[in-house]
């Protein structure tokens, strides 16, 4: 994972470890994790390999979702399986950009167990060949 990607992630973690809870409105992020080397040289943070299968992170805290969350459809891009943390509150995605060029998986909201709207950013990132 690059510095930046990590650096990224601990802020949107801390973030969300600090409020109470969610009210509705409230706005989350996905989050792009990077499997670059610490001697890689940097890229940007929203730039994967054609092919290459990269986790998108959603974390939630303190809410209870009992229905599976699923991304938005999005042309070129394959999902090809999630995954839920209860200890961190992660909703982990897995996906593969078929072509390259830039990718917008579009904003999405979830409705918790009590009630609450949680409104997820649109996710930008740009898919490239080697």
């Amino acid at each position: 994972m690059s510095r930046t990607s990590r650096i990224s992630a601990l802020a949107l973690s801390a973030l969300a470890v600090i409020a109470p809870s969610f009210a509705a409105g409230t706005t989350l992020n996905l989050q792009m994790e990077s499997d670059n080397d610490e001697d890689s040289p940097p890229s940007s943070t929203n730039e994967i390999q054609v092919g290459a299968v990269e986790t998108l992170t959603l974390t939630i805290r303190n809410e209870r979702i009992s229905q599976p969350i699923v991304l938005p459809r999005t042309q070129g891009l394959n999902v090809s399986g999630s995954g839920y943390d209860p200890h961190t509150g992660d909703h982990t995605f897995f996906v593969t950009p078929s072509h390259p060029g830039n990718y917008t998986i579009r904003a999405f909201d979830i409705r918790t167990d009590s009630g609450h709207v949680l409104h997820v950013n649109a996710f930008k990132f740009r898919a490239v060949t080697q």
